[in-house]
């Protein structure tokens, strides 16, 4: 099944190739960025793909890169056939015990050796909602708790004019989903520091950025996994 099919088939399920042309052709970018970009580790290459595809279509760029593969996460799916392997195996048995036991992992290994790849398939397994973001030097940390953005409309429970947008880790926190953070060591200490509170044996997570001081309700379900390749011996950039 090729990537440009699963593109029109996801588009001809969610009826957007019958929507009207403008509407539709944006959510039809959104849906291939989603499916393309979302699954290229680097920066570059995602705002690359996307503007290709805006162009393509002829749309303009309504909202961010990260907030078109925040809500179309769903979308994302291991790759078939996936191949279980002994390490493959040794591997999952290793997260579940850390997942049961709600203990926070980091999987390190070359790049490309399919470390993302088999935790999202393990996430498909268990029928378990799956955030996956890629760090970068540039990644901030709203990416991760969210900001304060202009009301799109989209939301039609808020009438303000600016409304809070969760990041990937808060959203993950809400919904009792497992978060994927790629590439630890590309982060900017800064960043890595704020991710601190839900590496504790108890998370926590406070919006102290939307002036919250109380935490977030505790999901059960809510799992930390990030991954790492190591180079020249450099774990991280910094003491994490």
């Amino acid at each position: 099944e090729s990537w440009f099919w699963k593109w029109m088939s996801t588009a001809e399920t969610q009826n957007v190739l019958r929507a009207s042309l403008f509407s539709g052709k944006q959510k039809l970018a959104q849906i291939g960025i989603t499916l393309y970009a979302g699954r290229l580790r680097h920066a570059a290459a995602r705002t690359d793909i996307a503007n290709i595809i805006w162009k393509s279509l002829n749309v303009t760029i309504p909202i961010s890169l990260d907030k078109i593969l925040t809500e179309n996460q769903q979308l994302i799916k291991p790759e078939w056939p996936f191949v279980l392997s002994k390490r493959i195996l040794k591997i999952w048995k290793q997260l579940i015990c850390a997942i049961q036991v709600k203990q926070p992992t980091l999987l390190t290994g070359p790049e490309g050796c399919g470390k993302s790849d088999a935790i999202v398939a393990l996430a498909c397994f268990c029928d378990t909602p799956l955030l996956q973001y890629n760090l970068t030097p540039k990644t901030e940390t709203s990416s991760l708790v969210g900001q304060y953005v202009p009301n799109d409309g989209k939301n039609q429970t808020e009438h303000s004019r600016i409304i809070w947008q969760d990041g990937f880790i808060t959203k993950g926190f809400r919904d009792a989903s497992w978060v994927l953070l790629d590439n630890l060591s590309q982060a900017d200490p800064t960043v890595l520091e704020r991710v601190n509170p839900v590496l504790e044996k108890e998370p926590s997570w406070v919006l102290t950025e939307k002036g919250d001081t109380e935490p977030l309700p505790t999901k059960d379900r809510f799992v930390l996994i990030a991954t790492l390749t190591p180079v020249h011996g450099q774990i991280c950039r910094s003491h994490f």
